[in-house]
């Protein structure tokens, strides 16, 4: 199946005469875009197909595995899932207050600090901060903005 798509440039499937539902989840991981699978009613009926066929409670399990793994696969942007959008406002780490300064202070080692705050200038931005000047009193723990 690689193979075949990296020598041709072209979407792929798969056409799956397996029990279960794995190899086809498996397939659709590696890329393939099409799930060829034999469909019966009943597994055991008389055929030279029906041990490899999937029952339609068999079909249900075989797309929910697909979803999971196109799900797991993701987009190939990257970018913050929806948990992670809602804490990391949170989570990220901020410039704060270390005491209470004083409008007119300049930020220093002394004054500010880093902690997990939801407001403030973020840590990557330190720099900036030192040595501005506090355009407002800030107290104990408050976020800094500039």
């Amino acid at each position: 199946m690689l193979t075949l798509r990296d020598a041709f440039h072209i979407p792929v499937g798969y056409s799956d005469h397996t029990i279960g539902r794995d190899v086809s989840v498996a397939a659709v991981a590696l890329g393939a875009t099409v799930i060829e699978k034999h469909f019966t009613l009943d597994c055991s009926m008389e055929g030279p197909d029906q041990a490899a066929s999937t029952d339609p409670a068999g079909f249900v399990d075989l797309v929910k595995g697909i979803r999971i793994v196109e799900e797991a696969l993701g987009t190939g942007i990257k970018e913050p899932t929806d948990a992670e959008a809602k804490i990391s406002q949170v989570v990220t780490k901020r410039v704060v207050a270390k005491r209470t300064i004083k409008s007119g202070e300049l930020f220093n080692d002394d004054n500010i600090c880093i902690k997990r705050n939801d407001i403030g200038e973020k840590a990557c931005y330190w720099e900036r901060v030192i040595g501005k000047k506090a355009v407002c009193d800030y107290k104990e723990d408050e976020g800094i903005v500039l």
